[in-house]
């Protein structure tokens, strides 16, 4: 997927495998992803480098975050600036929707 690096929309049907943890997630070398849309029958597991893509727009439907999508760093790297849509995403528990928006675990 590392080939399509102009790519701005991006939907998931059935059928997709989610990455394993301890593999890289193809969606995250995406640079200029804007709009992922997710359409599986259990949840897309987002992973860390969810952080890279600063133009992303849209995040929609089966998508998971769990603490290790989570950044633990606070200094204002991780976040995602462009974010408008955030639609049916599950949080794992003790995630909050400011981790989301900010990057961080707390929003002071």
């Amino acid at each position: 997927m590392s080939m399509c690096i102009h790519l701005r929309y991006l939907r998931l049907n059935w059928g997709v495998d989610c990455p394993k943890e301890d593999h890289p997630d193809p969606i995250c070398t995406l640079p200029n992803l804007e709009t992922l849309i997710v359409e599986l029958a259990s949840h897309y597991k987002l992973q860390h480098g969810i952080w890279r893509l600063k133009k992303l727009r849209h995040l929609e439907r089966m998508l998971c975050v769990t603490s290790k999508t989570i950044p633990p760093d606070t200094s204002g790297k991780y976040y995602l600036p462009s974010l408008h849509t955030l639609q049916l995403v599950t949080l794992e528990e003790g995630v909050t929707m400011s981790s989301i928006v900010n990057g961080r675990e707390n929003w002071d």
